[in-house]
């Protein structure tokens, strides 16, 4: 039991340079030591079981119910297939987070409480969109549909009239991922990050927003824009900016899930125009191919006039050789079919 112990002894007092103990006490610090042999393990065990419930090996690596080899500093296994690897607990004996022995991660809070336990793999809807911190020159709340202020840097307000130019983005519920100027948030709670001058804005995902029959009932799929109504949107029937399109139908005032995709939306009298647009696009190009056809024709035709015009005049020379040879030779020539007939003057 002290320290010359061939088995590591215990020291309690104020030495600590006994190099074999065991366990050590120095009463001037009222520190505790446990100390192994260099390249050794300190063990925990129980009723002197074989399996070790946590183990310290040489390097500071630590497993809790594990026998695997150390690869990691903090090593944890399950006892039994149901069980968590790591659970925490608040004051009041609640778990808060906890890690699963099939590897899932849940928490309280974590991706808004998707469930009453937690597990953030099977909840409903909640935390389904990437954001952006905005300032804003007005008080925004979650549903609002937002627009750029013209002459003010990276800020919005609530859009204002129907097709805003300035369309940006939807006010997020409670995003999954939140950039804030410089800081990113990750899942949670981060409703308050909405303040008076400030707002976060879907980027893109799914959020609820706030809308208007203005044009009449939303079907899936329909595109939204701004309407009359300061932040509200409404179905878009005409060419303009859109916020996204919707993702459930709406009857009535209120609100309906979205999936945000900030963009330009085509209305059908816009893809008529295009239609025709494309048609007389179309008959240009067939005519262009008309008319290098009718060149083409015009260019063989006049080969074949040429060589014609080499025949007559070679006929025409014979004539006036034959003629020449029995003295009927003209004093002039005939005309050759080769001479170009000069055009009538225009009076």
């Amino acid at each position: 039991m002290g320290c010359n112990s061939s088995s590591g002894g215990i020291q309690i007092g104020t030495d600590t340079n006994c190099g074999s103990f065991a366990l050590g006490i120095d009463a001037s610090s009222n520190d505790t030591f446990i100390n192994r042999p260099s390249g050794g393990a300190i063990h925990f065990k129980e009723g002197n079981g074989a399996t070790d419930q946590m183990t310290i090996a040489s390097g500071g690596f630590v497993t809790i119910g594990s026998t695997n080899p150390f690869k990691a500093s903090l090593a944890v296994q399950s006892r039994l297939p149901a069980e968590d690897l790591i659970d925490g607990f608040d004051l009041s004996g609640n778990a808060v987070f906890g890690l699963t022995s099939g590897g899932f991660v849940f928490a309280t809070g974590f991706n808004g409480i998707c469930r009453q336990d937690g597990n953030v793999t099977n909840g409903p809807i909640c935390n389904q969109d990437f954001a952006e911190a905005y300032a804003s020159s007005e008080p925004t709340e979650a549903g609002d549909l937002v627009a750029l202020v013209p002459g003010a840097k990276a800020t919005v307000r609530r859009s204002q009239k129907p097709y805003d130019a300035l369309l940006a983005g939807v006010v997020s519920s409670n995003p999954g991922l939140v950039f804030d100027n410089g800081q990113t948030h990750l899942a949670g709670d981060n409703s308050q990050l909405i303040t008076k001058d400030k707002t976060v804005v879907a980027l893109v995902g799914r959020v609820p927003l706030k809308i208007s029959m203005e044009n009449g009932p939303i079907q899936v799929g329909d595109p939204i824009s701004s309407s009359s109504k300061p932040g509200v949107g409404m179905k878009a029937t005409e060419a303009g900016k859109i916020v996204g399109y919707a993702l459930e139908p709406a009857e009535k005032d209120g609100r309906v899930l979205v999936y945000v995709q900030p963009g330009y939306h085509a209305a059908p009298e816009m893809a008529k125009l295009r239609a025709s647009a494309q048609k007389l696009n179309r008959r240009a190009q067939e005519q262009e191919l008309e008319l290098q056809t009718l060149r083409q024709d015009n260019a063989r035709l006049r080969s074949e006039l040429n060589a014609i015009l080499l025949q007559v005049n070679k006929i025409n020379d014979q004539i006036v050789a034959a003629s020449a040879k029995r003295g009927n030779a003209t004093k002039n020539s005939p005309i050759r079919a080769t001479e170009p007939v000069s055009e009538p003057m225009a009076h």
